[in-house]
């Protein structure tokens, strides 16, 4: 975590802030049980299986943009693009095939497509419909 923090240069207290909560929400709704034959190997070639590796892997989607609809803004997570998620799409960014199989693939990905219409409610989640932005905005 503290590598990711030291990533953000330039970046005020408020917007870490939300930027973590955008993380922590994707990650909790992605966290439910893996099964036991699903494993994710992270960008530094070590084997993760369960919540560990769900962990991983949705860190690792977040720093590379799955979760945002702005390439300048990687790291966050935003109605727009959680809207247009696929199954594939979270598929590939968990390492899904028939050899590593895992459980409720298309429950998760419904659940991150119906949280980013949800947030289309500007009171809470701001303009850039955020869940960090119920932070607020001050």
């Amino acid at each position: 975590m503290d590598k990711l923090l030291a990533s953000w240069t330039g970046v005020d207290q408020k917007e870490r802030c939300r930027r973590l909560l955008d993380l922590f929400l994707v990650s909790v709704l992605l966290d439910a049980g893996a099964g036991s034959q699903w494993g994710y190997k992270a960008q530094n070639g070590r084997i993760y299986k369960r919540s560990e590796g769900l962990a991983v892997a949705s860190l690792e989607m977040f720093t590379s943009g799955l979760f945002s609809s702005d390439m300048s803004q990687p790291c966050r997570v935003d109605g727009t693009a959680l809207k247009g998620l696929t199954v594939g799409h979270l598929q590939e960014g968990l390492q899904v095939s028939t050899h590593n199989p895992l459980v409720g693939l298309e429950g998760r990905t419904g659940l991150l497509v119906q949280l980013g219409h949800a947030m289309d409610d500007r009171t809470f989640f701001g303009q850039e419909g955020r869940p960090g932005n119920m932070l607020g905005q001050s």
